[in-house]
């Protein structure tokens, strides 16, 4: 359960960069999607942002080992 919810909370963490790829004739929400996708890199970079990767990759794993069992 632990492991979905940690999924759960990086897709909604990483779901605003999908406005990168937003159609409407104003650009102000490809700039948001775009500013969004920079602080993600940028934290990512971080101690604490490692860790919330690896944490990612973690649950990620233990999602397909049970899925696949």
């Amino acid at each position: 359960m632990k492991s979905v919810l940690t999924i759960i909370v990086c897709m909604v963490v990483v779901s605003p960069c999908l406005l990168i790829l937003n159609e409407s004739g104003n650009f102000m929400p490809n700039l948001v999607g775009f500013i969004w996708l920079v602080v993600l890199c940028i934290v990512g970079r971080t101690k604490v942002g490692k860790m919330a990767l690896y944490r990612l990759v973690k649950a990620n794993k233990n999602i397909e080992r049970i899925i696949f069992k």
